[in-house]
Parts: C-alpha cells; structure tokens; sequence
C-alpha cells in the first residue's frame, strides 16, 4: 500500500537501487491541480521507494511516504483479484529495507564492566 510522491532515479547509476516501482499505469503528479503537462515520473518509472549505496558502503533508503510506514498500513490486509485477503507487505519491505540500510548486526550477548575490571 502506498500513498505519496513519485521519485525519478538516474537508471545508470550503479549505485541506486530500485526497491518499490510504481505499475505500469502509475504516475506522479499533484493531485490538487489538473494535470496539464505530461508527468515527468510515469509507469515502472515512478521510483517510490530507491536506496542508494555509497561508495563507502554506507546506505540510504528514500521513500516518498510517510503513510507507507504508519501502524495502519502496516497493520492493513489486501484481497488480490481471485484471492484471499493477506495481509499487505509494507511492514515485511520496511523491515528488509532498514536491515539493508542499517546492516543490522544479531547481538547475542551484551556485558558491561567497569574500566579496569
């Protein structure tokens, strides 16, 4: 589920990643004024959400919603053509996209001690 702005990406830069694209049928525009130019972010190129890898290794994710993270998207179920309700992926892509961006380590043991003990 997602509800915000479009993004456009360099697609040859080999350091951005595409993580969520819009569908074929997707384009970003203000929806307050009519629409009288061509959008600039149309079809599977409207990037909503894109993470980005620096040279250093160092990650960043950019996403143009903030519903996309909220309780009640996460917590929202969907009913495909033909299907079942399910619940939605935003909580699942999020969760993947901070464990990439962060390069989240599984601590198992955590001690402290007095300097010189």
């Amino acid at each position: 589920m997602y509800r915000g702005v479009g993004l456009l990406v360099d697609q040859e830069d080999p350091l951005v990643l595409e993580i969520l694209t819009g569908s074929s049928i997707s384009y970003s525009h203000n929806p307050d004024l009519p629409v009288k130019e061509f959008p600039h972010a149309v079809g599977k190129q409207t990037v909503l959400i894109a993470g980005l890898q620096a040279r250093n290794n160092a990650g960043v994710v950019f996403a143009g919603s903030l519903e996309f993270f909220s309780d009640d998207f996460f917590n929202s179920e969907v009913e495909p053509v033909g299907g079942e309700k399910a619940a939605c992926g935003n909580e699942a892509l999020a969760k993947a996209s901070k464990d990439w961006c962060f390069k989240v380590l599984k601590v198992d043991c955590i001690s402290h001690h007095r300097k010189g003990e």
